[in-house]
Parts: C-alpha cells; sequence; structure tokens
C-alpha cells in the first residue's frame, strides 16, 4: 500500500509509526554506545566500534526494507541476546592496585581479539532488526521516496552541466 493509497487517518497513523520507529532506533544506537562501554572496557578505547556497527546495521536494515522476513519482531530477541552477551562475558580491569590503568591488564571477559568482533556484529544484527522496522514504514511514504530520486536527478544534473562548462572539460575534448 503507497502513501496516496491510504486515507488521512491512515497517513496520519503512519507517520507517527514511522516518527517512534525513528526515535526508537536512535534510543538503541545511543544506549548501545552508553551501555556497552560500561561493561567493555575495550569500547572506552575504541569509542567509535558500537557507532560503526551501528551504521553497518541500520544500512543492511534499510537494504532488506522490501525483502521478508520482518526483522522488526526479532529485534526484542536480538537485543536480549546482545546484552546476554556483554552482560555475561564483561571485559573489565582490576584497579584497586594503583592509579595507573594499562589497556593490557584485564581481569575478566573474553579477549579483545575475540570481544570486540562480536561486539561488532552484534551491533550490527540488532540495528540491523531495527532498522528494518523503520525501512518498512518509511518505504509507505512514495512521495518522500519520489523527492529523494528528484533531488539525486537535479545533483546529477547540475553537475554534468558544470562539467561541461569547465575549461578542463573543453581543453580534453579539443577544439571542434
Amino acid at each position: 500500500m503507497h502513501g496516496e493509497a491510504l486515507g488521512f487517518v491512515t497517513m496520519a497513523r503512519a507517520r507517527v509509526e514511522l516518527f517512534l520507529a525513528s526515535f526508537l532506533m536512535l534510543f538503541v544506537e545511543l544506549v548501545l554506545i552508553r551501555w556497552a562501554g560500561a561493561y567493555v572496557v575495550y569500547l572506552s578505547y575504541f569509542a567509535n566500534f558500537i557507532l560503526l556497527g551501528s551504521f553497518l546495521g541500520i544500512g543492511i536494515g534499510f537494504l532488506r526494507a522490501k525483502r521478508g522476513p520482518d526483522l522488526f519482531r526479532w529485534a526484542p530477541i536480538v537485543l536480549a541476546l546482545f546484552m546476554g552477551l556483554v552482560i555475561g562475558f564483561p571485559a573489565i580491569i582490576d584497579r584497586t592496585g594503583g592509579d595507573l590503568v594499562y589497556f593490557g591488564v584485564q581481569t575478566h571477559g573474553l579477549p579483545v581479539w575475540l570481544m570486540l568482533p562480536l561486539v561488532f556484529i552484534a551491533t550490527a544484527i540488532t540495528m540491523a532488526t531495527v532498522a528494518h522496522g523503520v525501512a518498512v514504514r518509511f518505504a509507505k511514504f512514495r512521495h518522500l521516496r519520489h523527492t529523494a530520486s528528484t533531488s539525486l536527478d537535479r545533483l546529477r544534473e547540475s553537475l554534468r552541466s558544470r562539467v561541461w562548462r569547465s575549461p578542463g572539460w573543453v581543453l580534453s575534448r579539443g577544439v571542434s
């Protein structure tokens, strides 16, 4: 069902659903960044690890917008598994001995070479499930997709006309 085929009440509901799903996606991303860093000390050193995994997951979720199955309904389960991974294998250090904290001093948890890829993949999967719900709701708005494609067409034409007028283009083609 496309955006113009929806009635006024249904369209208003679709807007609210899109807003709430987008808010949920941003909220989950921010919570993962802040919360996982409290349990996995490596994320203090690799601060953008969760952010990069989130971007990958959001991209995957949007690319799967028109494919089944519905990943959004799996989001709570995947998020719970992510939380279980982080809580079950916290990477913490013992700071009782002195003032200095060394990166190699780990007392609990998985080693860095195993924990960071697991956290990255789990973040990407978690965000893909949430982003799939946003993408499905976004796809209902045909006029938004049309506006985006029109903007890209205008940008392409603008760049094309500037390239044709540039002196480098004229010189590379020769005078005819």
